[in-house]
């Protein structure tokens, strides 16, 4: 019998054992952990991968904290592209200021002891504000001339050439010319201004005269810090006739081709300024015109409107462009260097004002009593000879509408009464009432009645065939006889707008010192005839240099009255 021997396992083989696979167990935890927390290669792709539409771009790793990570390195966050820096918008600075008016004071004071002028010193208050903007601008209203004979003041302005000197020594690198005043000097004040300017001064933009067609046709732009910025001047009118060569001044001269030249600009520049020479001059807000003219610019494509002439402080506003743009318009800036330093203003009585109403309308009748036996005559309104019937009624006309709101007032009428006790001739055998209609027609009111059936017909209701109150006549089918002194509301609104500018024109004239020796001669009348300074003045026609003033005739009040619309739409 055989015994099997004894072979338990040792206890120190046992501990090793255990020991290994506790080893194997941690070092594989500490590889599974590591490889959590190391980025995946696909990971480290860009951020635009997210939205590559690959299968794998959606794939997001947990968020781990700190306390979570056992072991192992952080990973390496990766970096952005860096923005790119936003480039700071352009800008250009600009500034503008009025009418330049080189009146006789003004140039009197720029003498030199050598006989020349220097106006710098106008411009020293302001030449370091000029200076700190990049388009500097100003209106020069009156031309500039070369030859010393054709300096000249108001109505018909020639100013030394040395002004263009002091508008470049202050900064002005925009000057425009476009004004009633351009061609006073005919073709030679604007060849004489333009030539002096491209030749000594270049770098400054001149708008709205041209000594050439095609600079008339060009759209002039500047380029200031990359921005592209037209410039556009327009007068409404000049204040003598036209040049044969139209395109010598830009004026505004029809909607299609104002707004067709605008339009022009916008396609070849990035902003676009108007300058329009425009409004009634010496009034504090825009005329109907300046409305106009202002919403179809900004229409068409103007991004800035700065207007001149009035000699007046206007009004700012902000309209608003058929394609939804702001635009500023500033209707005048007024003077800035000038003469003008009074206002002028007409002191007066009218004599009677008699009104009629009527629902919507207030009737404005005028009545200027006088001693003397004085008939009124358009002839003596065109030539500034009798201008106060019509002043008196343009301010009652204001008045009447102020006293009235909503209501339109128009004039009824306007005439001369002589005061008098008139003696009738007579046979002895008239009866009363035929001594009575001759009185009557001696007290007959003189001037001009409005043809408005309706308005003649409240002054007398009654007459038949001659009013024994007003000069008019009626017919037998009941229109009015040749004879009779009528005038429409159109031609009453004519004379106002002729004698407002007469007034200016003589105000203008007073102001600026003008006391030339000129009498009329009209008629077989003049001036003198009633004259009490003829020993001060000591005109006389066999002097050398001494003659009266001839005023023109006319055939008829319809040539009168086309005249003075005429000269109005030419001014």
């Amino acid at each position: 019998m055989s015994v099997k021997p004894n072979k338990k396992p040792s206890f120190a083989l046992g501990l090793i054992l255990i020991l290994l696979l506790l080893a194997a167990v941690i070092l594989g935890g500490s590889w599974v952990v590591r490889q959590a927390f190391l980025p995946r290669q696909s990971d480290a792709r860009p951020a635009a991968a997210a939205v590559s539409g690959q299968p794998d771009a959606a794939a997001q790793l947990p968020v781990q904290t700190a306390e979570e990570t056992v072991s192992g390195a952080q990973p390496e966050a990766v970096p952005e592209p860096a923005a790119e820096p936003e480039p700071e918008p352009a800008r250009v600075t600009l500034m503008a200021v009025g009418d330049d008016l080189i009146h006789n004071c003004v140039y009197w004071s720029a003498q030199t002891p050598e006989g020349g002028y220097d106006f710098t010193s106008f411009f020293d208050d302001i030449r370091p504000t000029v200076q700190q903007y990049d388009l500097a601008c100003i209106n020069q209203e009156t031309i500039l001339v070369k030859d010393r004979n054709l300096i000249e003041s108001y109505p018909v302005f020639g100013s030394p050439i040395e002004v263009a000197d002091a508008l470049a020594d202050a900064g002005f690198n925009v000057v425009t010319f476009a004004s009633n005043h351009c061609y006073d000097k005919k073709e030679t004040g604007i060849t004489d201004t333009l030539s002096y300017f491209h030749e000594t001064y270049p770098e400054i933009t001149t708008l709205g005269i041209h000594d050439t067609e095609a600079d008339a046709a060009a759209i002039p732009i500047v380029e200031k810090n990359g921005i592209r910025i037209a410039m556009l001047n327009f007068t409404y009118g000049l204040n003598n006739s036209m040049p044969e060569k139209r395109w010598m001044v830009d004026t505004l001269s029809s909607r299609e081709t104002v707004c067709g030249r605008i339009e022009q600009a916008k396609q070849e520049a990035d902003f676009v300024i108007v300058f329009p020479h425009w409004g009634t001059e010496d009034t504090f807000s825009p005329d109907n015109d300046q409305l106009t003219w202002a919403q179809e610019m900004a229409d068409a494509g103007a991004d800035l409107i700065i207007g001149g002439h009035t000699h007046t402080l206007q009004p700012v506003e902000l309209l608003t462009a058929a394609d939804g743009r702001d635009v500023p318009v500033y209707y005048s800036l007024g003077n800035f260097l000038s003469h003008q330093k009074e206002k002028m203003n007409l002191l007066g009585r009218i004599d009677r004002v008699d009104t009629y109403e009527t629902s919507d309308k207030v009737y404005v009748k005028i009545i200027d009593y006088k001693s003397g036996n004085t008939s009124f005559s358009l002839v003596n309104l065109y030539h500034g000879l009798q201008l106060q019937l019509v002043v008196y009624m343009n301010a009652a006309l204001e008045l009447e509408e102020k006293r009235h709101p909503g209501k339109k007032a128009e004039p009824a009428g306007i005439f001369y009464y002589h005061i008098q006790n008139p003696i009738v001739d007579g046979l002895g055998n008239e009866t009363e009432a035929e001594i009575r209609n001759s009185v009557l027609e001696q007290l007959k009111l003189n001037g001009l009645v409005n043809d408005d059936p309706e308005i003649y017909e409240a002054m007398d209701s009654d007459f038949a065939g001659n009013s024994s109150v007003i000069p008019i006549g009626k017919k037998t089918d009941g229109s009015l006889k040749a004879t009779s002194k009528v005038a429409s509301t159109y031609d009453f609104s004519v004379m106002s707008d002729y004698v407002q500018e007469k007034i200016k024109e003589t105000g203008k004239k007073i102001f600026a010192g003008d006391i030339s020796i000129h009498p009329y001669s009209l008629d077989g009348k003049s001036g003198c005839d009633y004259c009490p300074y003829h020993t001060v003045c000591g005109f006389d026609t066999r002097m050398p240099g001494y003659s009266y003033h001839k005023l023109e005739k006319f055939d008829s009040a319809d040539e009168i009255l086309k005249r003075m619309e005429n000269e109005k739409q030419e001014q």
